[in-house]
């Protein structure tokens, strides 16, 4: 469920922290997915996200395909969001990431990419890297 009361923080989880989850079977995205629910971290995603980690990972990383399914089953999974505000300097093919996070009411985006999500702010989301995450939550 996501009601916030149950969690302690809602997370929107991007293709790149998905994409390095998989990559290989030990890394910082992979940690937060595997240990995360233990700390009160309710990781959400949308088709979109999973559609585009399934892509690069065939094109740069076949081996992580595998990796995948558990990955995504450690997140809630939505339909890809298609109406809500983003950010006018958002490329569109960031903008279902952007929607998730707002239309789930998350806490936080979590995303490796600070080239197209860098310096974005909303009121109800801060964009995080796992590192940061990770630093806040198992500090």
């Amino acid at each position: 469920s996501l009601e916030k009361e149950s969690w302690a923080l809602k997370l929107f989880v991007a293709a790149n922290i998905l994409f390095s989850a998989a990559y290989s079977d030990d890394n910082l995205p992979l940690t937060l997915l595997q240990l995360g629910s233990s700390k009160g971290l309710h990781f959400i995603t949308c088709d979109y996200v999973v559609e585009e980690t399934r892509r690069n990972l065939q094109r740069k990383a076949p081996a992580g395909l595998q990796r995948l399914p558990p990955l995504v089953k450690a997140c809630t999974l939505i339909a890809t969001p298609t109406t809500g505000e983003v950010p006018a300097s958002l490329a569109a093919k960031d903008h279902p990431i952007w929607r998730g996070a707002l239309v789930t009411d998350c806490n936080v985006l979590l995303t490796g990419d600070r080239k197209d999500f860098g310096g974005l702010t909303h009121a109800k989301f801060r964009v995080l890297s796992a590192r940061i995450l990770f630093e806040e939550v198992f500090g």
